[in-house]
């Protein structure tokens, strides 16, 4: 087979409570109204961002079940699988080699999300063609109420989802630091940390110059990401600031830049409104 198992991977939002809980204390809200518009614009670009994630996944894994079997019964790129009579065999193997269960799944999320982003945009009296953050009055609002602490920014609350997302018992930690690191990129913590980087930040490489809006997963950039560690401090446990996207070049600058002791290059994490 040219692939062993592909392993999509789906995501919840944190709720209101969890919002609340961790920054009622430490921000001025005006009440919990205010709060929860705040956290309703979160919700929505965390279902933005969700939604272009569930699409690439199924995307790629599609790209490859296609792929093998192209190999196999030798039909060449730009030729339809009915061209060659093999319309039965392509449902057979896209059933048995897991890409019909993934379509149902992929079809469930899209529900889930659109059913979550309907909510969020009514509860915040957003009409269905207004975007976030486009119109400059309501970014110069969304600044203001930052800069008098009241609201948390995008970045700090993604940071509470990846923190509360990524969590695993003292036990499962501990076997995790004892394998040897190759085996650990293997594992399926690693790739729920490495899909939770990815669905953040739309696998883009976040080294200055890099970072942009505009690049996303469909300018085919998903396999020449790396989720690098800042830190191994917490390995079996990583923390949101602990972690970062380089794409395999910067990577490769980073680690060379670290041999020859040469300054860093600046990582991103630009904040979305």
């Amino acid at each position: 087979m040219f692939f062993q198992e592909f392993n999509y991977i789906t995501f919840k939002p944190i709720s209101f409570d969890e919002f609340l809980i961790n920054f009622g204390a430490g921000y001025k809200f005006q009440s919990v109204k205010s709060a929860k518009k705040i956290f309703n614009d979160w919700l929505i670009f965390f279902c933005k961002r969700s939604s272009l994630f569930y699409h690439a996944q199924y995307d790629y894994h599609q790209g490859i079940i296609e792929k093998e079997f192209r190999i196999q019964n030798q039909i060449p790129e730009g030729h339809s699988f009915s061209e060659y009579g093999l319309d039965d065999s392509w449902d057979y193997f896209s059933r048995e080699n897991g890409l019909t269960a993934h379509h149902w799944e992929y079809e469930n999320q899209r529900s889930i999300i659109e059913n979550t982003l309907h909510w969020a945009r009514s509860e915040s009296n957003i009409p269905p063609t207004y975007s976030i953050g486009k119109l400059a009055q309501d970014l110069e609002i969304t600044r203001k109420e930052i800069a008098l602490h009241q609201r948390p920014t995008t970045r700090v609350i993604n940071e509470l989802w990846f923190n509360t997302t990524i969590k695993n018992p003292i036990n499962v930690v501990s076997q995790l630091r004892g394998i040897s690191y190759p085996e650990y990129l293997r594992t399926k913590h690693w790739q729920q940390v490495r899909a939770a980087m990815m669905l953040i930040h739309k696998a883009t490489c976040q080294a200055e110059g890099h970072y942009e809006m505009s690049e996303t997963w469909y300018f085919g950039w998903e396999p020449e990401i790396d989720v690098h560690h800042l830190s191994y401090r917490n390995k079996g446990n990583e923390r949101y600031s602990e972690l970062a996207l380089l794409c395999k070049d910067h990577h490769k600058l980073w680690h060379s830049n670290a041999t020859a002791r040469k300054p860093q290059i600046t990582i991103l994490d630009a904040d979305w409104y």
